[in-house]
């Protein structure tokens, strides 16, 4: 069974995240099948608020996806709250 990891790269305060995805065999098909409801984000907030996302960019060279959150205040997105950030249901 082929195992892939999420990590994220960068965080911009207009609420563009870049991820990594790391794997030895399956990257690549990740990168190009990867939806807007391949994986749930959930903030670590007091009520673990889901967010939505869409896909800006795939790049195939570098195994990267870069999305941008929607939700209500994309000003107030850091590094930290990312990284914290709980994806589940990743589908290939």
């Amino acid at each position: 069974m082929s195992k892939a990891s999420l990590r994220v790269v960068s965080v911009g305060r207009d609420a563009k995240v870049k991820l990594k995805i790391i794997s030895n065999e399956i990257a690549e098909n990740i990168v190009r099948s990867i939806t807007n409801s391949s994986f749930a984000i959930t903030v670590p907030t007091k009520n673990n608020e889901t967010v939505r996302y869409k896909i800006d960019l795939r790049d195939i060279a570098s195994m990267t996806v870069v999305i941008t959150l929607i939700f209500q205040n994309p000003k107030k997105i850091s590094n930290t709250i990312v990284r914290k950030f709980l994806f589940n249901d990743i589908g290939t």
